[in-house]
């Protein structure tokens, strides 16, 4: 089944705005999304699409990775659930905004997460939860502009393709790398944008007849202060912030990244 395009009979310039894994959880302030709305207000940006690439929600109340700590007991599915929709309410506020663009919703793991433990315990089975994120958007936010693609369906915009991650190998498993983005290009042969891995990653070939294709692992979007503790000494190397994606023809663009720390 070939994937979702949405991109036909464009006309060029166009500008996305992504944005990376966000992580909401209980307690995030989501002060970085104020500091996002006015560095758009600064630049007097008109959007024609905003992109967040998965792992809104972190849904850390079920998450099985952990459950030694003494504090996993005391997590909560309903807070987890509002902590996503206070970010989701922050995107939806920014689209409007800058354009009126359409939200384009691309299911991470942790909305995954969600969905298996709906499908799989028989506690939540027989509770009011839907049973799919992309139900509980739908009604908990029933007029949001939102296109919502499942998890790991790749999703073709102005001739990219974007999805949470691309596989390697017979075993699905995440693909990686020291030189991420440039591996995408060589193993997805098109213009590609990733989330995950909280790094960022960035790369440009040339094809045959002189066009190109980029590549980008986009880094995360999270509370610089939230409790990460699972990632160690790795969560130095994650990059924080957002890009615009500057569209000039199918599948070709300039990055804008705009860190936390330029934001100040």
């Amino acid at each position: 089944m070939g994937h979702l395009n949405v991109s036909s009979r464009e006309t060029y310039p166009k500008t996305v705005l992504l944005i990376p894994d966000t992580h909401a959880m209980p307690g995030d302030k989501l002060d970085r999304f104020a500091k996002m709305m006015a560095f758009m207000e600064n630049r007097n940006i008109v959007l024609d699409r905003v992109v967040h690439i998965g792992d809104l929600w972190d849904f850390a109340s079920l998450c099985t990775h952990d459950m030694e700590d003494p504090r996993w007991a005391h997590r909560s599915l309903q807070e987890d659930v509002e902590a996503g929709f206070n970010a989701l309410d922050w995107i939806a506020s920014i689209a409007a905004a800058y354009g009126g663009a359409p939200i384009d919703f691309i299911e991470g793991n942790h909305e995954d997460r969600y969905n298996k433990w709906m499908a799989s315990d028989n506690r939540l089975l027989t509770s009011d939860f839907p049973k799919t994120v992309k139900q509980l958007v739908a009604q908990r936010r029933p007029t949001f502009k939102v296109r919502y693609h499942p998890f790991l369906k790749p999703v073709s915009i102005y001739g990219a393709v974007f999805q949470h991650y691309f596989v390697s190998g017979v075993m699905g498993r995440p693909q990686g790398g020291e030189h991420h983005a440039n591996n995408l290009l060589r193993s997805q042969h098109v213009s590609c944008i990733c989330g995950h891995s909280h790094l960022l990653s960035t790369s440009t070939r040339t094809k045959g007849d002189g066009s190109k294709i980029h590549g980008l692992v986009a880094g995360c979007f999270v509370d610089p202060e939230g409790d990460f503790a699972y990632a160690k000494a790795a969560k130095k190397l994650w990059w924080n912030g957002f890009h615009l994606l500057h569209f000039y023809a199918p599948g070709e663009f300039d990055v804008e990244s705009i860190s936390l720390e330029r934001l100040g």
